[in-house]
C-alpha cells in the first residue's frame, strides 16, 4: 500500500516536513480548504466541490469506492446547486449548498452522517 510506504495515496507525494505547493490544485480559484484523516476537499470559486485522497469508504463521493488519482469533481445532486461550506472528518464528508441542503456521504459508522441507517454512502 502507498501508505505503507510513508507516501500519499493519490499524488504519490512522501510525506512532508515543510510547505510546499499542491501543484495539482493551482489551476483552481479556492476559496474553502478542509482536511480529513485520509482525503481533503476544496471549493472553488464557482462554488464546485473537487475531492483528492482516500476513498476506501467513498468519503470523495464520486460513486463508488475506488481509488482515485488526482483531483475529482464531485457532481450528482450537487450539479445546479453551489457547495459554500465543506467538512472534510474521519472517513466521511459533509457539505452545505446555497440551496440549504446538507449533505453526507462516507464512513456512516455511529450516526455521524446524520441519517438513520449506520451505514456508508458513496456520493451526494
Amino acid at each position: 500500500s502507498g501508505l505503507r510506504k510513508r507516501k500519499a495515496n493519490t499524488f504519490d507525494i512522501p510525506c512532508r516536513h515543510s510547505f510546499s505547493t499542491v501543484k495539482p490544485l493551482n489551476r483552481f480559484s479556492v476559496v474553502h480548504v478542509s482536511a480529513g484523516k485520509n482525503h481533503s476537499g476544496i471549493i472553488d470559486s464557482f462554488g464546485y466541490l473537487y475531492m483528492f485522497g482516500c476513498n476506501k469508504f467513498g468519503q470523495l463521493g464520486v460513486g463508488d469506492f475506488k481509488p482515485r488519482p488526482g483531483v475529482c469533481r464531485v457532481a450528482g445532486v450537487l450539479v445546479g446547486q453551489r457547495v459554500e461550506k465543506l467538512a472534510c472528518g474521519d472517513e466521511f464528508t459533509v457539505v452545505a449548498t446555497n440551496e440549504n441542503h446538507i449533505y453526507s456521504w462516507g464512513n456512516g459508522e455511529s450516526g455521524r452522517l446524520g441519517g438513520e441507517f449506520i451505514d456508508q454512502g458513496i456520493g451526494p
